[in-house]
């Protein structure tokens, strides 16, 4: 049996070049360009996608962290950690609400012989902890920026829809069972695109022996706050990207500012909407982007999508590819 359904990632990675070549023709079409920006996009998004590859870099340290720390039978190489971690995004990249790579790692850790339970809690903790960040920049924006965030409904929901995010995922851990319902529902929706699902007896060892992992893993107080800070860099480079498309383009905008704005845009681009966020993040970011300058063109989106999505999805897709008989050798 096939570890995972290729004819389901090739539809996705289908479906996703067609709405974007379809979505971004209409833009340009439509879309008055700025003097110059076409000479100097290409540019723009080298120097933009840069501290967007180095965010993944630094998700890949942090895989490497957490699995050395909490589990012995992971022996491989720095670099070759930081590529299974990278290869993991395959799933979220093609998925509804950026879920997938989480299932990834989960069929990576069994592969080295961990237990169930335990590979599900360290696969998500990740999860957990950019809600965490995602979160308290979003917070923290919305304070520092209050007088102006106030007048932009698109700001306030984003505030809304990420305290929700971190309300459903500490219910995860505090093991509530209906949120551990639902998120088994999601998990045998993205187990579609393997060929096989975790079995209802995973699930039900899940709610019983979480609180043990749990204990076992914040117990260790150090590794929990290398690996949270490691995911506030990654927000930090990641936020980068955005900063010098803003301020490259003539945009006032402090780092601060646009780390904030990714992640209203990553907060909503997660709703289940369409695949990859395609179109909702584009949307969205547009329209945070009016309230911060009357100045503000489409084309910007288009060209901080292209850094921080497309490019680096050439890198996972490079990633994944080699990975694929690693991850799944013992399925």
């Amino acid at each position: 049996m096939k570890a995972y359904d290729r004819k389901i990632i090739y539809k996705r990675v289908t479906i996703i070049v067609v709405l974007t070549i379809i979505l971004y023709s209409i833009l340009l079409i439509c879309t008055r360009l700025p003097a110059g920006l076409v000479v100097e996009a290409p540019r723009l998004i080298i120097y933009a996608s840069i501290p967007t590859i180095l965010a993944f870099i630094l998700k890949g340290i942090r895989f490497n962290i957490i699995v050395r720390r909490f589990v012995r039978e992971f022996k491989i190489s720095l670099s070759k950690g930081i590529i299974l971690r990278l290869a993991s995004e395959v799933f979220s990249f093609i998925g509804v609400s950026y879920l997938g790579d989480e299932l990834y790692r989960y069929y990576l850790l069994r592969s080295y012989g961990v237990d169930s339970p335990k590979a599900l809690l360290l696969s998500y903790l990740e999860a957990f902890e950019e809600t965490i960040v995602a979160f308290s920049f979003v917070f923290a924006g919305f304070i520092l920026n209050y007088s102006s965030t106030m007048k932009n409904i698109y700001f306030q929901i984003g505030l809304v829809v990420s305290m929700l995010i971190l309300i459903v995922n500490i219910m995860v851990l505090l093991n509530v069972s209906r949120v551990v319902n639902l998120i088994k529902f999601i998990i045998d929706k993205m187990s579609r695109i393997f060929s096989r699902e975790i079995d209802d007896e995973v699930f039900l060892r899940w709610s019983r022996e979480l609180p043990k992992y749990r204990d076992i893993i914040f117990s260790d107080k150090i590794s929990i706050l290398v690996t949270l800070l490691v995911s506030y860099l990654i927000g930090v480079s990641s936020g980068a990207s955005l900063y010098i498309i803003l301020n490259s383009v003539g945009i006032d905008a402090s780092l601060l500012t646009s780390i904030y704005m990714l992640y209203l845009v990553l907060t909503i681009s997660a709703l289940p909407i369409t695949i990859g966020g395609v179109g909702v993040s584009e949307l969205y970011l547009y329209l945070l982007g009016i309230g911060l300058s009357s100045g503000f063109n489409l084309v910007y989106t288009v060209i901080f999508r292209i850094s921080s999505y497309y490019i680096p999805f050439i890198l996972i897709l490079i990633c994944f590819i080699y990975s694929i008989k690693e991850v799944f050798k013992a399925f």
